[in-house]
């Protein structure tokens, strides 16, 4: 009896100590489960923040975190920020509804906890949050603040990765921009430079063009002038041993030298004109064949001279008439002909003409309509250089001129500037010693009539003026240089009419004004002291004066005609005058020219 009281004594005493023990035991096993668990998940912190650190963009880290935290422990992760969005894994629209009623703060039979966390991503805020299913919870062994707790130290802890993740990327960003805006820097500096050199070169060219240009337009210039100034001085002394025939050659000479000069400047003019951008087609209708014709006539002499034949020939058809700039078209073919005629000295040169529609060439008669007018400059001369060749049409080049006449260089680029003007163009081709042909293509609307052979056109002989018309009336000229005055007083007396002159514009209308016989024509220079040509023709129409006036100018470029015709003149003469113009002025005006 003693014994079995002893031993429940003893059990009395050992049995709370027992219990103690063991409550003891459980919380050391709580204990050491809690901290595998929290190495467990400090571990797998330390690790998602090493591949966090890798990622190449915050999106990336942030998907990865998602996809981290359900291999810890929970059902679903997800990201809500401001442009990004991320979940893990993808939820079916019946798990995203309940999971909406739990965030909502309200129940959901499928989902029983949801915790989230707000993190920034550089400027950016983001919520981080995780959910657990409800019959997953149930069995957990750790309550909602345990893992509430958790995760809000975990949040706490990515922040840094992704701070520095978020200014990781922003340095790349803006290191490759950098990179790019170097490259592009270097890019447009490199640019630069070529243009510059580019530039350079090509001041160095023209520089040098414009100074060969002006030694050319130097001798151009001093040629004719020399033999002019000095046949005048010879006929200027008394010479009895001069014939009369030795007097008209040196006259000829004089007027062949003047007219070589008119051409320099008129050629320098036309480029400038063109250059300006104040030349504009005037269409008007005329005879093709008789302008092809009339060049001709021209250089039939020149070429008769010179021993070589001059051919005009049409394969296939062209235009009996068409609306085109004649003027324009008929100073092209002037050019290129008398470019031909310069550089052959034996041989031929062929003028061939036909019409083209929409590539094709024309060789029967086809509706009126636009065609294109193609003429052909066939020569048998030097030919041109390939090296030359590409600088031909290029204004103050003077490589592809081949001759001590070769004029101021300036017809090639003023033709195919006009070309380009009337809707066309200009192209060439040579072989040297064996000739070159250049084509000249330009846009007519043609008139419904073809020609088919030249010898079928109808020549209009050309008029040298051999009788000079004779016409009736009375004429003033107002003009106060004295040579000019001179030259055309003496041509008009020759043309019949009855003159007088004033030497500027206030003494040209007081005698308008007081005259008994009234002046049947005017022609007034432009250009005076006391009052210009502009103000008297003005006053003149003010007062009602009706007769014809004629403007007489040395302002040759773009809009002088305009401004002369806007001031009350009925017509405009450049000077020098040519007698052809002043026979044609007279004959609009006047009565005769028979």
């Amino acid at each position: 009896m003693t014994d079995r009281k002893d031993n429940n004594a003893l059990a009395a005493f050992y049995a709370p100590k027992l219990q103690l023990l063991i409550r003891r035991e459980r919380e050391i096993h709580s204990l050491m489960q809690r901290a595998h668990r929290d190495t467990r998940w400090n571990n797998a912190t330390l690790a998602l923040a090493a591949r966090i650190s890798s990622a190449e963009s915050p999106e990336e880290a942030l998907a990865l975190v998602c996809k981290t935290l359900v291999e810890m422990d929970f059902d679903v992760a997800f990201v809500e920020g401001q442009e990004i969005k991320s979940s893990f894994p993808d939820l079916s629209a019946a798990e995203r509804e309940e999971l909406g009623k739990l965030r909502g703060q309200g129940e959901s039979s499928e989902f029983g906890q949801l915790i989230s966390h707000q993190v920034s991503v550089g400027d950016t805020p983001v919520t981080l949050g995780v959910a657990m299913r409800a019959h997953r919870l149930a069995y957990s062994q750790n309550g909602e603040a345990d893992a509430r707790e958790r995760f809000v130290r975990l949040c706490e802890t990515l922040a840094h990765p992704l701070h520095a993740l978020h200014l990781r990327v922003d340095l790349k960003q803006e290191r490759d921009s950098l990179q790019e805006r170097v490259a592009a820097a270097t890019e447009e500096l490199r640019s630069a430079l070529e243009l510059a050199e580019s530039a350079r070169e090509e001041a160095l060219r023209a520089a040098r063009v414009r100074a060969e240009f002006l030694a050319h337009m130097s001798h151009e210039i001093r040629t004719p002038m020399t033999a002019i100034l000095g046949y005048a001085e010879i006929l200027s002394q008394r010479d009895p041993e001069r014939t009369e025939a030795d007097s008209q050659h040196y006259i000829d000479i004089i007027a062949r030298s003047g007219r070589h000069l008119l051409q320099v400047l008129n050629d320098i003019l036309d480029l400038a004109r063109i250059e300006s951008g104040h030349v504009r087609p005037d269409p008007v209708e005329a005879s093709v064949s008789q302008l092809l014709l009339d060049v001709l006539s021209l250089f039939h002499a020149r070429a008769t001279e010179k021993g070589i034949a001059l051919k005009l020939n049409v394969d296939g058809v062209i235009p009996s008439k068409a609306m085109v700039d004649v003027s324009r078209l008929r100073q092209i073919i002037l050019n290129i002909t008398n470019n031909a005629l310069k550089f052959t000295r034996e041989g031929q040169i062929e003028i061939l003409a036909y019409s083209e529609r929409e590539g094709k060439r024309l060789t029967e008669s086809a509706p009126a309509g636009p065609a294109d007018l193609v003429l052909e400059v066939h020569d048998t001369g030097c030919g041109i250089s390939e090296e030359a060749m590409s600088r031909i049409f290029d204004a103050f080049e003077m490589e592809g001129q081949r001759s001590p006449e070769s004029g101021t260089g300036l017809g090639l680029a003023i033709s195919q500037r006009l070309a380009q003007l009337l809707g066309g163009a200009i192209t060439a081709s040579s072989e040297l010693d064996k000739g070159s042909i250049f084509r000249v293509c330009v846009k007519v609307d043609a008139d419904g009539e073809w020609v088919r052979d030249a010898r079928a056109m109808k020549r209009v002989e050309e008029s040298r003026l051999s009788s000079l018309p004779v016409f009736s009336g009375r004429a003033l000229l107002v003009e106060d240089t004295a040579v000019i005055r001179l030259i055309v007083l003496q041509w008009l007396k020759k043309l019949g009419l009855e003159t007088e002159f004033a030497c500027d514009g206030q003494e040209a209308i007081d005698m308008i004004e007081s005259t008994e016989s009234p002046f049947d024509i005017v022609f007034m220079d432009m250009q005076m002291p006391n009052k210009n040509g502009y103000d008297a023709s003005r006053e003149l129409r003010h007062k009602g004066f009706q007769t014809p006036i004629v403007a007489l100018t040395a302002h040759a470029m773009a809009g002088e005609r305009e401004r002369c015709l806007k001031a009350g003149c009925s017509d405009y003469l450049s000077k020098p005058v040519d007698q052809e113009d002043l026979i044609r002025v007279l004959t609009t005006y006047l009565r005769g020219g028979e």
